[in-house]
């Protein structure tokens, strides 16, 4: 779905026109604004309030991952995640990770339910993490 807009004109409003040309141009260009970053144009680094992190799983757990983020994350969540040997693997269930902030500014991994990650067969994931 595309958002799109029909922009204000001045002449439309003829009562208004001592003040019309000005707003009318600041609305147009909020609107094109937004318009722009509802049609696929936001993106989760650089706009919403979180952090994506990598982590490489080898089965040892807990796996400490420092947190750089000025707020503690709310919910996070795996984004991705693969075989670093690149054999593909069937999970046998939803993975969702187990994790907690620690006091040291350190967020830790307990476990993957799902995941058989051994250090013969480490794993990559992308986490992705959103603060509140």
């Amino acid at each position: 779905m595309q958002f799109s807009y029909s922009k204000i004109r001045p002449e439309d409003y003829p009562k208004q026109k001592e003040f019309m040309p000005s707003l009318s141009s600041i609305i147009n260009l909020s609107f094109t604004s937004l318009v722009q970053l509802f049609n696929k144009n936001i993106t989760f680094r650089e706009n919403i309030a979180g952090d994506i992190l990598t982590v490489n799983i080898d089965g040892n757990f807990p796996v400490n991952v420092r947190w750089t983020n000025k707020s503690m994350p709310i919910a996070a969540w795996i984004g991705k995640c693969y075989e670093t040997s690149g054999k593909h693997t069937n999970y046998s269930s939803a993975l969702f990770l187990d994790w907690e902030m620690l006091s040291n500014s350190e967020f830790r991994i307990n476990a993957i339910p799902g995941l058989t990650a051994t250090t013969a067969n480490p794993f990559k994931l992308t986490i992705v993490a959103i603060t509140g």
